[in-house]
């Protein structure tokens, strides 16, 4: 009985060190986005429905809010869970039609991206032709990228990356005229072109799920072979 239980313990420690956290995995975020303004008030949520071309808008109640989730690896794309439309089921973003001189974003250039769903993209890709809402509901091709956001805390950022594949300095605004949410390198040109805008943040509201607390299939196993070793252990006692 004594080299039993001592099998026992010895069982026990392998699985605890099996039930370790696993290295490559990343929280899930399942919730919604709150859309906050430059002094951190809340403005309402990104809308589960499309607005005029495949885009997203504000909406006001949470009850209306796109139901999303996410990973957090450093460059992720958003899953609308419930969105409208599932042959695009991602938040992401498309370039603009009146872009000049491609789709670059920097200072001075008032080149955007609509906020729209998408199919995938690979994550920190530079935007190319794909499938999207904007260009079903329009029949213009414009290109696209999903897999740009990032999170700090629970607040998420946007990352555009330009043709030469350099990350571009990313704002995202609230076009008021059209009520979308636009990616743009330069509001203040992207103003002077088109109009007032809103300088917007998203902020995840919602549960944060940790994937390393579900037991590894090594530890699992090593678990079994532990009560299996005490059950005999038992049966031959008796």
């Amino acid at each position: 009985m004594k080299k039993v239980l001592k099998l026992w313990f010895v069982v026990m420690a392998l699985a605890g060190m099996a039930w370790g956290p696993s290295a490559s995995a990343a929280p899930v975020y399942t919730g919604v986005l709150e859309v906050r303004n430059a002094a951190d008030t809340l403005l309402g949520y990104v809308s589960r429905q499309h607005v005029l071309f495949g885009e997203y808008g504000l909406v006001a109640n949470v009850a209306d809010a796109a139901a999303v989730q996410f990973t957090g690896a450093p460059r992720f794309s958003i899953l609308a869970t419930d969105g409208p439309t599932p042959a695009y089921p991602y938040i992401g973003a498309v370039s603009g039609f009146w872009n000049v001189g491609g789709d670059d974003f920097g200072a001075g250039i008032y080149n955007y991206a609509y906020m729209a769903g998408t199919t995938a993209t690979a994550p920190g890709a530079v935007p190319a032709p794909g499938a999207n809402a904007f260009t079903d509901a329009t029949g213009a091709s414009e290109s696209i990228a999903s897999a740009f956001w990032s999170i700090a805390g629970l607040d998420l950022s946007a990352h555009w990356v330009n043709g030469d594949g350099s990350s571009a300095t990313t704002y995202l605004i609230h076009y008021t005229a059209d009520n979308v949410f636009l990616l743009t390198g330069d509001p203040d040109a992207f103003s002077e072109e088109f109009g007032a805008y809103t300088l917007v943040s998203l902020r995840f509201s919602g549960r944060i799920d940790d994937p390393t607390a579900v037991p590894e299939p090594a530890a699992a196993a090593l678990f079994g072979i532990g009560l299996l070793a005490l059950v005999l252990a038992r049966r031959r006692r008796g």
